[in-house]
């Protein structure tokens, strides 16, 4: 009969050390240690062991990398939420898209866009997306047309 008290007692912080060293994690590591030492139960019973710390030493090191693949394969298939969140997307946010359309419905309620300050630089000439060019209201001599490329399609403010 093997004396399981002195066995634990002997070879527990080796048992301990490797299921630690490998998952970093006291929780897991506890884990591991009980189902280590209920493996080697199972061994005693059907074989003779012959050196205990090299057979717990294999034990402790197989069960704490079955728990790392448990948490690869978790990680794998679950989401992790702030991961989602802070996720960009090529599309503007509900801040963004609220923003413009009230800028948009700002500028067709007032029909020409904000005047700046003397010496703000230049302006570029606003064309609404359902104009086609020439009906443009910025169209006309002193000013560009639309469809103009964007480098020119500016005006400067006096």
């Amino acid at each position: 009969m093997t004396d399981w008290q002195s066995i634990v007692a002997t070879h527990s912080a080796v048992v301990w050390r490797t299921a630690y060293r490998l998952l970093g994690n006291h929780q897991d590591a506890a884990d591991c240690f009980q189902e280590t030492f209920l493996s080697a139960l199972d061994v005693a019973r059907r074989q003779m062991v012959r050196s205990w710390p090299a057979m717990l030493t294999c034990l402790a090191t197989a069960r704490a990398l079955d728990r790392v693949r448990q948490r690869m394969r978790e990680r794998g298939r679950s989401v992790d939420v702030a991961e989602l969140a802070s996720a960009a997307s090529p599309e503007p946010g509900p801040e963004q898209q609220a923003e413009t359309a009230e800028l948009v419905r700002m500028f067709r309620e007032v029909g020409r866009p904000v005047a700046r300050p003397p010496g703000a630089g230049v302006l570029p000439a606003i064309c609404q997306r359902d104009e086609l060019p020439g009906d443009c209201p910025g169209d006309g001599p002193e000013n560009v047309r639309c469809g103009s490329s964007a480098s020119s399609n500016t005006r400067s403010i006096a």
